[in-house]
């Protein structure tokens, strides 16, 4: 079967994206290997459909490729396309779903492929690894200014893939999402409450999490 337009679009920028090799260095300000570029209005389609594909894809990338490939996506010192998701010309409902299914980029990659390390600790890492601790840190998807028309809206589907984050096993998605929600407790008052929720359910969690938690519940985050 022939594959739409769409569909080949979508695999030619997924290729673009991860398929890097680790010995050629960092590719990401190369003007001659940087991904090919999508109309925006079908990036949200795109990031959904990423955070889907993630099953295959941990199998087919390695960690320094899935690393790279999202600090591109996410990171506004390599591209644009945060800003978009944020802030482009797509529907905000398609925006949205672009975030919600970050819950995905936790579950299907993060919890299964991040070694169980801690960025604010400095812990050895892989270049997964170190996204997984410093996304929120890097997205623009953090950050609202006050006057934003969907600010409310965004900053709860951003709070609530950090939540969902914190109910995972692996150490990288609980220090990530306290990580983010350190941060966000300048903006958005039910951070604070989404850490302290998990405080009181912790149980015998590593101390060193939970030393980190009570940082971030103050917004004291490195």
């Amino acid at each position: 079967m022939q594959k739409s337009p769409d569909t080949d679009l979508y695999d030619r920028w997924i290729v673009s994206l991860f398929n890097h090799d680790e010995k050629d260095g960092d590719w990401r300000y190369d003007d001659d290997q940087r991904p090919i570029e999508i109309p925006e209005k079908l990036l949200p389609d795109y990031i959904v459909k990423l955070n889907n594909d993630l099953p295959m894809m941990i199998k087919r990338y390695s960690d320094w490729q899935l690393g790279m490939g999202f600090y591109y996506i996410y990171s506004p010192i390599c591209s644009d396309l945060g800003f978009s998701i944020r802030d482009g010309t797509a529907p905000i409902q398609k925006r949205l779903d672009a975030i919600k299914s970050m819950k995905n980029m936790y579950s299907e990659c993060f919890e299964i492929r991040c070694h169980p390390v801690l960025g604010h600790l400095s812990e050895e890492s892989s270049e997964l690894d170190s996204f997984c601790f410093m996304l929120w840190d890097t997205t623009a998807l953090s950050f609202c200014t006050e006057d934003h028309p969907y600010r409310n809206e965004i900053y709860s589907a951003v709070a609530g893939v950090m939540e969902y984050a914190l109910t995972l096993k692996n150490l990288s998605c609980i220090e990530s999402a306290l990580h983010g929600l350190g941060h966000l407790t300048d903006f958005w008052p039910q951070a604070e409450k989404i850490i302290e929720d998990f405080i009181r359910r912790s149980g015998n969690i590593d101390p060193r999490i939970l030393s980190y938690a009570e940082k971030a519940k103050n917004g004291d985050v490195l």
